[in-house]
């Protein structure tokens, strides 16, 4: 195509036929010099190739192309009604499955119960206290929950029969929901039944032998604590005890240390601090060991408040009106698929 001068003012269009903004050019563009270049020519084959690009700039600027990367609302709307089947038989056809699985189905209730997972004191380093220990991490109590093993225990608590064909054991096992809450030490689990009085049955069960569970793992370290504490308590009885004789040889019970005898006073005075210094230590040992077994270091695993049921069952039109929306949406992207597709 031949250059001229002329197409140097125009640095919006990358190729004059491929210009996109036409509107912009048809103002800038003065008609008369490009007739001046026309007449001015020197051959004939020029001016042949100038007559051919002038007429076909000149269609394309009275006929500009469309713009092809906008869309506009009305756009989509003649998209939609022309693929109108799509957006009204899939919602329609959604609404009917979820009312065909819906209504057959009896109403269930929910129990939701918060289990804290207890805690026991730890045999440490007198003086060195760490952070509280569990008696299992949060994270393994829900896996625990989800074993078949599990649901079969409390089962068997609640007199209900083991066998997969068994109606109450199947409602239990695809009733029961457990989620341990992030960043906490809680538990949350949900139990679903026909019947209010199922439902808070089943979540009871299953707090009573996870109870159980805990229960076992805590009790050696729980032991031991007593072991120590009891220990102490016979060490410090002792202590005072020869102490007290200590202090009845020398004549000196309840009373200052004499100046008579003086090394062997000395010796009895040291002998005194000695034991003092003991009986602080073990005094000291005994609280701590009480600190862990009490209720702030060790604690059962329990509910928080109480279990709650719900008042009503899940509203079975709710869910057939959501089957509806999810089936609008999905028949609306349907059909821009199929104009794409098509296109």
């Amino acid at each position: 195509m031949l250059q001229f001068r002329f197409f140097k003012r125009y640095q919006c269009c990358a190729s004059w036929l491929e210009c996109r903004r036409s509107s912009v050019c048809h103002e800038q563009l003065e008609l008369p010099r490009l007739y001046f270049l026309k007449g001015n020519a020197r051959n004939a084959e020029t001016q042949t190739v100038l007559a051919s690009f002038f007429s076909s700039t000149i269609k394309l600027m009275q006929n500009p192309p469309p713009t092809l990367d906008e869309i506009t609302l009305f756009d989509l709307w003649q998209i939609l009604v022309r693929h109108k089947w799509w957006v009204l038989i899939t919602p329609l056809l959604a609404v009917i499955a979820a009312v065909v699985a819906v209504i057959p189905l009896k109403s269930q209730w929910e129990a939701t119960a918060a289990i804290r997972v207890g805690a026991v004191g730890q045999v440490a380093q007198v003086g060195h206290v760490g952070q509280i220990e569990l008696v299992e991490p949060v994270a393994r109590v829900a896996e625990r929950m989800k074993l078949t093993s599990f649901q079969d225990a409390a089962l068997s608590d609640m007199s209900y029969p083991l066998g997969e064909k068994n109606l109450e054991a199947s409602r239990y096992r695809g009733g029961l929901m457990v989620k341990a809450l992030p960043n906490t030490d809680l538990v949350e689990i949900t139990a679903r039944d026909y019947s209010q009085e199922d439902a808070k049955r089943s979540a009871e069960a299953s707090v009573v032998y996870l109870q159980k569970i805990h229960q076992q793992l805590a009790a050696p370290t729980v032991q031991r604590l007593r072991q120590l504490v009891a220990q102490l308590e016979q060490e410090i009885t002792q202590i005072k005890s020869e102490r007290e004789k200590t202090l009845e040889i020398a004549g000196l019970k309840d009373k200052v240390i004499a100046r008579e005898g003086f090394m062997e006073n000395v010796v009895l005075a040291n002998i005194t601090i000695q034991r003092d210094g003991e009986l602080r230590e073990l005094e000291r040992a005994k609280a701590f060991y009480e600190e862990q077994l009490g209720p702030l270091h060790t604690y059962p695993t329990s509910v928080i408040e109480r279990i709650s049921v719900s008042e009503k069952p899940p509203k079975k039109s709710l869910i057939i009106m959501l089957a509806g929306v999810f089936g609008l949406v999905l028949g609306v992207m349907l059909a821009f698929l199929s104009h794409a597709v098509a296109k």
